[in-house]
C-alpha cells in the first residue's frame, strides 16, 4: 500500500473525486507480474471503481455536512462513526462492478470483502467525517467542545 498525504487549502475539505481516486488505488491494486488481461481488468475496473466512488464519497460529504448543520459545534462530540449504508452502498457497487469479469473470484473472497469493508472503506469515510469537523472545530475555537475535539484527535487543543 502507498502512504498519500492530502493537503487542501481552504475550507470544504479534500473534492470528492480526490478521496474517490485514494480509495479506489487502495482497493484495486495488481501485481506486477499479473497477466496483462488481469492488468487490463483491474485497470478498467479502477477507473469505474473511482467514478463510481466520487458520488459515494459525495454523499459521504453530504451526510455529514447536514449532520453538522443540525448539531453545530455539538457534532464534535458525536462518534466518527460510518452509517453502514454508505459502506454497503460501495460493496453492492463493486460487486456490480466485477460481476461476470476476470476479477470476479478475488472480490468475492469474503477476506478480501472483510478488508475492503474494514480497512479501506471505514477509514476513508471516517477521515471524511474528521476533516469537516476539524474544519468545524478550527472555526469555532475557544469553545469547549472545539477544544476537547482537538485535544481527543489531534493531542493539541483548538
Amino acid at each position: 500500500m502507498v502512504a498519500r498525504i492530502m493537503v487542501t487549502n481552504g475550507p470544504g475539505g479534500h473534492p470528492s473525486w480526490k478521496h474517490a481516486e485514494v480509495t479506489a488505488n487502495k482497493i484495486v491494486q495488481v501485481d506486477q507480474n499479473a497477466s496483462e488481461e488481469k492488468q487490463a481488468a483491474a485497470a478498467k475496473l479502477r477507473r469505474e471503481l473511482e467514478e463510481a466512488l466520487t458520488q459515494h464519497h459525495e454523499d459521504v460529504k453530504q451526510w455529514e455536512l447536514s449532520h453538522i448543520e443540525e448539531h453545530g459545534i455539538d457534532r464534535c462530540e458525536h462518534a466518527l462513526a460510518v452509517e453502514n449504508e454508505h459502506v454497503d452502498a460501495v460493496m453492492e457497487t463493486l460487486a456490480n462492478l466485477t460481476s461476470g469479469t476476470i476479477l470476479e473470484d478475488h472480490f468475492s473472497k469474503p477476506e478480501v470483502l472483510r478488508i475492503i469493508r474494514e480497512e479501506i472503506l471505514l477509514p476513508e469515510f471516517a477521515t471524511q467525517l474528521h476533516i469537516h469537523r476539524s474544519e468545524l472545530a478550527d472555526a469555532n475555537r475557544g469553545h469547549p467542545c472545539a477544544e476537547a475535539y482537538h485535544t481527543r484527535h489531534h493531542g493539541e487543543k483548538a
